[in-house]
Protein backbone atom coordinates (compact mmCIF):
# COMPACT_ATOMS: atom_id res chain seq x y z
CA UNK A 1 0.00 0.00 0.00
CA UNK A 2 2.86 2.39 0.80
CA UNK A 3 4.28 1.78 -2.68
CA UNK A 4 1.05 3.15 -4.10
CA UNK A 5 0.67 6.15 -1.74
CA UNK A 6 4.27 7.37 -1.78
CA UNK A 7 4.42 8.32 -5.52
CA UNK A 8 1.19 10.29 -5.10
CA UNK A 9 2.66 12.22 -2.14
CA UNK A 10 5.82 12.94 -4.12
CA UNK A 11 3.89 14.27 -7.11
CA UNK A 12 1.73 16.47 -4.87
CA UNK A 13 4.79 17.85 -3.09
CA UNK A 14 6.45 18.62 -6.41
CA UNK A 15 3.36 20.45 -7.71
CA UNK A 16 3.11 22.53 -4.55
CA UNK A 17 6.78 23.47 -4.74
CA UNK A 18 6.23 24.88 -8.21
CA UNK A 19 3.62 27.41 -7.07
CA UNK A 20 6.02 29.95 -5.49
CA UNK A 21 8.22 29.83 -8.56
CA UNK A 22 5.21 30.36 -10.84
CA UNK A 23 4.00 33.36 -8.82
CA UNK A 24 7.50 34.84 -8.78
CA UNK A 25 7.76 34.47 -12.55
CA UNK A 26 4.53 36.42 -13.05
CA UNK A 27 5.32 39.12 -10.49
CA UNK A 28 7.10 42.09 -12.02
CA UNK A 29 7.80 45.61 -10.94
CA UNK A 30 4.74 46.81 -12.85
CA UNK A 31 2.34 44.36 -11.15
CA UNK A 32 1.43 46.68 -8.22
CA UNK A 33 0.99 49.55 -10.66
CA UNK A 34 -1.57 47.51 -12.64
CA UNK A 35 -3.83 46.99 -9.61
CA UNK A 36 -5.64 50.36 -9.95
CA UNK A 37 -6.45 49.50 -13.56
CA UNK A 38 -7.90 46.19 -12.42
CA UNK A 39 -10.09 48.00 -9.91
CA UNK A 40 -11.16 50.43 -12.63
CA UNK A 41 -12.16 47.55 -14.92
CA UNK A 42 -14.21 45.97 -12.13
CA UNK A 43 -16.02 49.22 -11.35
CA UNK A 44 -16.78 49.78 -15.03
CA UNK A 45 -18.12 46.27 -15.57
CA UNK A 46 -21.76 46.86 -16.53
CA UNK A 47 -22.77 43.37 -15.39
CA UNK A 48 -21.97 44.45 -11.81
CA UNK A 49 -23.90 47.74 -11.89
CA UNK A 50 -27.01 46.22 -10.26
CA UNK A 51 -24.81 44.87 -7.46
CA UNK A 52 -23.26 48.30 -6.88
CA UNK A 53 -26.72 49.88 -6.79
CA UNK A 54 -27.86 47.26 -4.29
CA UNK A 55 -24.88 47.93 -2.01
CA UNK A 56 -25.30 51.72 -2.08
CA UNK A 57 -29.08 51.48 -1.65
CA UNK A 58 -28.74 49.15 1.33
CA UNK A 59 -26.18 51.41 3.00
CA UNK A 60 -28.32 54.51 2.50
CA UNK A 61 -31.55 52.80 3.58
CA UNK A 62 -30.30 51.49 6.92
CA UNK A 63 -28.08 54.52 7.59
CA UNK A 64 -30.88 57.05 7.09
CA UNK A 65 -33.26 54.93 9.17
CA UNK A 66 -30.72 54.71 11.98
CA UNK A 67 -30.12 58.47 11.91
CA UNK A 68 -33.87 59.08 12.14
CA UNK A 69 -34.05 56.56 14.99
CA UNK A 70 -31.29 58.37 16.90
CA UNK A 71 -33.12 61.68 16.44
CA UNK A 72 -36.24 60.03 17.85
CA UNK A 73 -34.22 58.84 20.86
CA UNK A 74 -33.26 62.42 21.55
CA UNK A 75 -36.68 64.06 21.31
CA UNK A 76 -39.28 61.36 22.13
CA UNK A 77 -40.07 59.77 25.46
CA UNK A 78 -40.11 56.01 25.91
CA UNK A 79 -43.88 55.65 25.43
CA UNK A 80 -43.70 57.30 22.00
CA UNK A 81 -40.29 55.99 20.94
CA UNK A 82 -41.30 52.34 20.65
CA UNK A 83 -44.23 53.34 18.41
CA UNK A 84 -42.00 55.53 16.25
CA UNK A 85 -39.37 52.80 16.06
CA UNK A 86 -41.99 50.26 14.96
CA UNK A 87 -43.12 52.61 12.19
CA UNK A 88 -39.68 53.33 10.73
CA UNK A 89 -38.44 49.75 11.20
CA UNK A 90 -41.42 48.26 9.35
CA UNK A 91 -41.08 50.88 6.61
CA UNK A 92 -37.46 49.86 6.18
CA UNK A 93 -38.36 46.17 5.94
CA UNK A 94 -40.91 46.99 3.23
CA UNK A 95 -38.41 49.18 1.36
CA UNK A 96 -35.94 46.27 1.24
CA UNK A 97 -38.07 44.48 -1.33
CA UNK A 98 -37.10 46.63 -4.33
CA UNK A 99 -33.36 45.87 -4.33
CA UNK A 100 -34.04 42.21 -3.48
CA UNK A 101 -36.19 41.82 -6.60
CA UNK A 102 -33.56 43.70 -8.63
CA UNK A 103 -30.94 41.16 -7.54
CA UNK A 104 -33.32 38.30 -8.41
CA UNK A 105 -33.96 39.70 -11.90
CA UNK A 106 -30.26 40.25 -12.65
CA UNK A 107 -28.50 37.39 -10.83
CA UNK A 108 -31.06 34.73 -9.95
CA UNK A 109 -32.67 33.22 -6.83
CA UNK A 110 -29.48 32.26 -4.97
CA UNK A 111 -28.23 35.84 -5.11
CA UNK A 112 -31.60 37.05 -3.85
CA UNK A 113 -31.26 34.57 -0.97
CA UNK A 114 -28.03 36.28 0.09
CA UNK A 115 -29.61 39.73 -0.31
CA UNK A 116 -32.62 38.83 1.86
CA UNK A 117 -30.41 37.25 4.52
CA UNK A 118 -28.21 40.36 4.59
CA UNK A 119 -31.18 42.69 5.01
CA UNK A 120 -32.73 40.50 7.71
CA UNK A 121 -29.45 40.38 9.62
CA UNK A 122 -29.03 44.15 9.46
CA UNK A 123 -32.62 44.61 10.65
CA UNK A 124 -32.06 42.15 13.48
CA UNK A 125 -29.01 44.15 14.58
CA UNK A 126 -30.40 47.70 14.13
CA UNK A 127 -34.17 47.57 14.61
CA UNK A 128 -34.11 46.80 18.35
CA UNK A 129 -36.65 44.02 17.96
CA UNK A 130 -39.15 46.11 15.97
CA UNK A 131 -40.50 45.36 12.50
CA UNK A 132 -41.17 41.71 13.27
CA UNK A 133 -43.54 39.40 11.45
CA UNK A 134 -46.99 41.00 11.55
CA UNK A 135 -48.71 37.61 11.89
CA UNK A 136 -46.75 36.96 15.10
CA UNK A 137 -48.23 40.14 16.58
CA UNK A 138 -51.73 39.01 15.62
CA UNK A 139 -51.09 35.63 17.25
CA UNK A 140 -49.86 37.27 20.45
CA UNK A 141 -52.98 39.43 20.57
CA UNK A 142 -55.69 36.97 19.48
CA UNK A 143 -54.42 33.58 20.63
CA UNK A 144 -52.12 34.48 23.54
CA UNK A 145 -53.75 37.74 24.77
CA UNK A 146 -50.30 39.07 25.55
CA UNK A 147 -50.63 42.45 23.79
CA UNK A 148 -52.95 45.13 25.09
CA UNK A 149 -55.73 46.59 22.95
CA UNK A 150 -54.04 49.99 22.89
CA UNK A 151 -50.69 48.57 21.83
CA UNK A 152 -52.30 46.42 19.14
CA UNK A 153 -54.11 49.41 17.66
CA UNK A 154 -50.86 51.39 17.56
CA UNK A 155 -49.03 48.44 15.96
CA UNK A 156 -51.76 47.96 13.36
CA UNK A 157 -51.67 51.64 12.42
CA UNK A 158 -47.86 51.60 12.21
CA UNK A 159 -47.83 48.54 9.95
CA UNK A 160 -50.55 49.85 7.64
CA UNK A 161 -48.79 53.20 7.29
CA UNK A 162 -45.48 51.44 6.65
CA UNK A 163 -46.93 49.25 3.91
CA UNK A 164 -48.73 52.23 2.37
CA UNK A 165 -45.80 54.64 2.16
CA UNK A 166 -42.79 52.33 1.89
CA UNK A 167 -42.72 52.68 -1.91
CA UNK A 168 -42.37 56.46 -1.47
CA UNK A 169 -39.44 55.98 0.90
CA UNK A 170 -37.89 53.40 -1.41
CA UNK A 171 -38.27 55.76 -4.37
CA UNK A 172 -36.45 58.50 -2.48
CA UNK A 173 -33.59 56.14 -1.59
CA UNK A 174 -33.31 55.00 -5.22
CA UNK A 175 -33.16 58.59 -6.47
CA UNK A 176 -30.41 59.34 -3.98
CA UNK A 177 -28.59 56.17 -5.05
CA UNK A 178 -28.77 57.13 -8.72
CA UNK A 179 -27.59 60.66 -7.94
CA UNK A 180 -24.55 59.38 -6.02
CA UNK A 181 -23.58 56.58 -8.41
CA UNK A 182 -24.80 57.80 -11.79
CA UNK A 183 -26.36 54.38 -12.40
CA UNK A 184 -29.78 55.70 -13.33
CA UNK A 185 -30.19 53.03 -16.00
CA UNK A 186 -30.15 50.32 -13.33
CA UNK A 187 -33.61 50.64 -11.85
CA UNK A 188 -35.88 48.05 -10.25
CA UNK A 189 -39.30 47.28 -11.59
CA UNK A 190 -41.91 49.73 -10.38
CA UNK A 191 -44.37 46.88 -9.88
CA UNK A 192 -43.12 43.92 -7.84
CA UNK A 193 -46.44 42.12 -8.20
CA UNK A 194 -46.36 39.50 -10.98
CA UNK A 195 -49.09 36.97 -11.67
CA UNK A 196 -47.22 33.82 -12.70
CA UNK A 197 -50.12 31.64 -11.61
CA UNK A 198 -53.76 32.22 -10.74
CA UNK A 199 -54.60 34.25 -7.65
CA UNK A 200 -56.31 31.23 -6.11
CA UNK A 201 -53.14 29.16 -6.48
CA UNK A 202 -51.11 32.02 -5.00
CA UNK A 203 -53.39 32.11 -1.96
CA UNK A 204 -53.11 28.36 -1.41
CA UNK A 205 -49.35 28.34 -1.81
CA UNK A 206 -48.81 31.34 0.46
CA UNK A 207 -51.12 29.74 3.04
CA UNK A 208 -48.94 26.62 3.00
CA UNK A 209 -45.67 28.58 3.17
CA UNK A 210 -46.93 30.70 6.08
CA UNK A 211 -48.04 27.56 7.92
CA UNK A 212 -44.67 25.88 7.36
CA UNK A 213 -42.54 28.84 8.42
CA UNK A 214 -44.49 29.13 11.69
CA UNK A 215 -43.83 25.43 12.36
CA UNK A 216 -40.13 25.72 11.52
CA UNK A 217 -39.64 28.87 13.62
CA UNK A 218 -41.40 27.15 16.52
CA UNK A 219 -38.62 24.55 16.68
CA UNK A 220 -35.86 27.12 16.08
CA UNK A 221 -36.96 29.55 18.80
CA UNK A 222 -34.32 28.49 21.34
CA UNK A 223 -31.43 30.89 22.04
CA UNK A 224 -29.01 28.43 20.42
CA UNK A 225 -30.99 28.09 17.18
CA UNK A 226 -32.44 31.59 16.88
CA UNK A 227 -29.48 32.63 14.73
CA UNK A 228 -30.92 30.51 11.90
CA UNK A 229 -34.15 32.57 11.69
CA UNK A 230 -32.54 34.87 9.11
CA UNK A 231 -31.79 31.94 6.82
CA UNK A 232 -35.27 30.46 7.27
CA UNK A 233 -36.93 33.73 6.29
CA UNK A 234 -34.63 34.08 3.29
CA UNK A 235 -35.37 30.57 2.02
CA UNK A 236 -39.14 30.97 2.35
CA UNK A 237 -39.23 34.47 0.84
CA UNK A 238 -37.11 33.51 -2.18
CA UNK A 239 -38.89 30.18 -2.60
CA UNK A 240 -42.30 31.84 -2.54
CA UNK A 241 -41.22 34.51 -5.01
CA UNK A 242 -39.67 31.95 -7.34
CA UNK A 243 -42.82 29.80 -7.35
CA UNK A 244 -45.51 32.48 -7.46
CA UNK A 245 -43.84 35.69 -8.66
CA UNK A 246 -45.05 37.43 -5.50
CA UNK A 247 -43.17 38.07 -2.27
CA UNK A 248 -45.07 36.62 0.67
CA UNK A 249 -44.43 35.30 4.20
CA UNK A 250 -45.03 38.60 6.04
CA UNK A 251 -48.50 39.90 5.22
CA UNK A 252 -47.88 43.64 5.62
CA UNK A 253 -44.49 43.56 3.88
CA UNK A 254 -46.09 41.61 1.05
CA UNK A 255 -48.96 44.08 0.76
CA UNK A 256 -46.47 46.88 0.12
CA UNK A 257 -45.35 45.13 -3.08
CA UNK A 258 -48.66 45.68 -4.84
CA UNK A 259 -49.08 49.40 -4.18
CA UNK A 260 -46.91 50.38 -7.14
CA UNK A 261 -49.07 48.32 -9.49
CA UNK A 262 -52.18 50.46 -9.85
CA UNK A 263 -51.62 50.59 -13.61
CA UNK A 264 -52.36 46.85 -13.93
CA UNK A 265 -56.14 47.37 -13.73
CA UNK A 266 -58.76 44.69 -13.14
CA UNK A 267 -58.50 45.35 -9.41
CA UNK A 268 -55.38 43.17 -9.31
CA UNK A 269 -53.75 45.13 -6.44
CA UNK A 270 -56.93 44.87 -4.37
CA UNK A 271 -57.12 41.13 -5.00
CA UNK A 272 -53.45 40.80 -4.06
CA UNK A 273 -53.92 42.64 -0.77
CA UNK A 274 -56.91 40.50 0.21
CA UNK A 275 -55.09 37.32 -0.84
CA UNK A 276 -52.03 38.17 1.22
CA UNK A 277 -53.93 39.25 4.32
CA UNK A 278 -56.21 36.23 4.33
CA UNK A 279 -53.86 33.44 3.26
CA UNK A 280 -50.71 34.44 5.13
CA UNK A 281 -52.38 35.32 8.43
CA UNK A 282 -54.70 32.31 8.40
CA UNK A 283 -51.82 29.91 7.63
CA UNK A 284 -49.75 31.34 10.48
CA UNK A 285 -52.69 31.29 12.92
CA UNK A 286 -53.58 27.69 12.10
CA UNK A 287 -50.00 26.62 12.78
CA UNK A 288 -50.04 28.63 16.02
CA UNK A 289 -53.24 26.89 17.11
CA UNK A 290 -51.85 23.41 16.33
CA UNK A 291 -48.33 23.98 17.72
CA UNK A 292 -49.36 25.96 20.79
CA UNK A 293 -47.48 28.87 22.30
CA UNK A 294 -44.00 29.52 20.98
CA UNK A 295 -40.83 30.63 22.75
CA UNK A 296 -40.69 33.47 20.20
CA UNK A 297 -41.50 36.78 21.84
CA UNK A 298 -41.98 40.19 20.33
CA UNK A 299 -40.66 43.15 22.31
CA UNK A 300 -44.26 44.26 22.76
CA UNK A 301 -45.23 40.98 24.42
CA UNK A 302 -42.09 41.11 26.56
CA UNK A 303 -43.04 44.61 27.70
CA UNK A 304 -46.55 43.47 28.71
CA UNK A 305 -45.27 40.38 30.50
CA UNK A 306 -42.66 42.41 32.35
CA UNK A 307 -45.34 44.84 33.51
CA UNK A 308 -47.56 41.96 34.66
CA UNK A 309 -44.67 40.45 36.63
CA UNK A 310 -43.96 43.80 38.29
CA UNK A 311 -47.64 44.21 39.17
CA UNK A 312 -47.78 40.71 40.63
CA UNK A 313 -44.61 41.32 42.66
CA UNK A 314 -46.06 44.60 43.96
CA UNK A 315 -49.34 42.87 44.85
CA UNK A 316 -47.54 40.14 46.78
CA UNK A 317 -45.36 42.69 48.58
CA UNK A 318 -48.47 44.67 49.63
CA UNK A 319 -50.16 41.67 51.21
CA UNK A 320 -50.31 41.67 55.03
CA UNK A 321 -47.91 39.29 56.69
CA UNK A 322 -49.23 35.81 57.27
CA UNK A 323 -50.56 35.16 60.78
CA UNK A 324 -48.09 33.43 63.08
CA UNK A 325 -48.28 29.70 63.57
CA UNK A 326 -47.42 27.69 66.62
CA UNK A 327 -45.69 24.35 66.42
CA UNK A 328 -44.64 21.89 69.04
CA UNK A 329 -46.22 20.94 72.32
CA UNK A 330 -45.71 21.87 75.95
CA UNK A 331 -42.40 23.51 76.69
CA UNK A 332 -41.35 23.06 73.09
CA UNK A 333 -44.22 25.07 71.67
CA UNK A 334 -42.89 28.02 69.60
CA UNK A 335 -44.13 30.63 67.15
CA UNK A 336 -43.10 30.55 63.50
CA UNK A 337 -44.08 32.51 60.40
Amino acid sequence: MWDVVWPVVQNLTEELSRMPRYIASKWTVSTPLAFPYFIKEVLENEALFPLYSFIVYTFLLFSITEIVRRIGDRFLDESMMWKFNELISMTTMCACLNPQVLIFDKYGPFSMLIAVALHRKLAEFLNRGAGLHSSLLIEEKVQRTRITDEDFIWLSVAHVLSASFAFVYAGGIWNLTFWLTGLGAVAPRACLFTEKISMEAVGGMQFGLSFLIRVVLHYLATPELKKYHVLVYAVFIVGGYFLTGMIGIDAMVAVSTVLGCTHMGNHTPSKGILTYLMSLNSGWMLAGWLMGDTPMRSIHRERVEKRLEEEEAARVAALPPAPPKFVGKGNRRRQVR
